[in-house]
């Protein structure tokens, strides 16, 4: 009987990745995480045709992502996260179509998003945090109608928020804070329906809150604070449902707090802190009963300093 699967994960494991492992051409699992493995991926392991998942996350692996992997056809699950892995994201990873989780957050990857990889039509994953990427969000990978979660925070990435992107629409988790982007939150992202949690936090992004936004209905979390974001708080955000956060501090709102706002109430968490509203406090916001104000975990007003 061949080996199928191998489970090492959480122990006390050193050394490198055995370039004589490419042999086990049977293996489908490979789980090696939270060891202490170093060195760097062996480009022989492109002869593991079988493989299907393949967890190294959370050792000391160094070097580059093989292009020579995209040969592995099978694979549905690479875990690369937490390591200090080099070199650009290969283009050559477009050909690995039956991927649906991809994570290599928390490297030090550079380069640019390949456009290519708007052929991973089933990724449902996509995890690529915490490095050093830079360059803009591809158009081309509004392709990825599958995707649920994409991860693209504390980056360098720069441009503006891809229109095309509404087509996204199986998107419930979208993380794109700490980055270069500027220009407007895009109208057509209305089309997200199914978008829980939008975080767009520390970047350079101008222009109005979208009143079309108010077609988020499963919204549950937005953080646009410490942007360039001007005009009023939309009146139509009112007919939001979920139970929802917005932070909206440091930017340069302007206009009154909305009387229509106390009919928001599915409102659990809002903070306008750091701007420039004005007029008075309405005193239809006594309707707000249903929600708790929360900033850092103290229980408080609502946050408007």
């Amino acid at each position: 009987m061949q080996l199928s699967k191998l489970y090492l994960e959480e122990n006390l494991l050193v050394g490198t990745l055995p370039q004589s492992w490419s042999a086990l051409t049977s293996v489908q699992v490979l789980g090696l995480n939270n060891n202490k493995l170093k060195g760097g991926l062996p480009e022989s392991w492109s002869n593991l045709t079988n493989l299907s998942e393949l967890n190294i996350s959370n050792c000391k692996l160094t070097g580059t992502l093989p292009s020579l992997w995209s040969t592995l056809e099978q694979l549905s699950s690479i875990a690369l996260p937490e390591n200090s892995l080099t070199g650009t994201l290969p283009d050559s990873w477009g050909s690995l179509t039956q991927l649906l989780y991809l994570d290599v957050g928390t490297n030090n990857i550079t380069g640019t998003l390949p456009k290519s990889w708007s052929s991973m039509t089933q990724m449902q994953v996509l995890g690529l945090n915490n490095n050093q990427l830079k360059g803009g969000l591809p158009e081309s990978w509004s392709n990825l109608t599958n995707l649920a979660r994409l991860y693209l925070g504390d980056n360098l990435l720069e441009g503006t928020l891809p229109e095309s992107w509404s087509e996204c629409n199986s998107l419930s988790k979208l993380y794109l804070e700490e980055n270069l982007l500027v220009g407007t939150l895009p109208q057509s992202w209305s089309a997200l329906t199914s978008v829980a949690t939008v975080s767009l936090k520390m970047n350079s992004l101008s222009g109005t809150l979208p009143s079309s936004w108010a077609g988020l209905t499963k919204l549950t979390d937005m953080d646009v604070s410490s942007n360039r974001l001007d005009g009023t708080l939309p009146s139509a955000w009112a007919g939001l449902t979920q139970s929802l956060s917005l932070d909206m501090t440091c930017n340069m709102l302007t206009g009154t707090l909305p009387e229509s706002w106390s009919n928001f109430t599915s409102l659990s968490s809002l903070s306008v802190s750091n701007n420039s509203i004005s007029g008075t406090l309405p005193s239809s916001w006594s309707a707000l009963t249903k929600g708790r104000y929360q900033r850092r975990g103290v229980t408080s007003a609502v946050w408007l300093l």
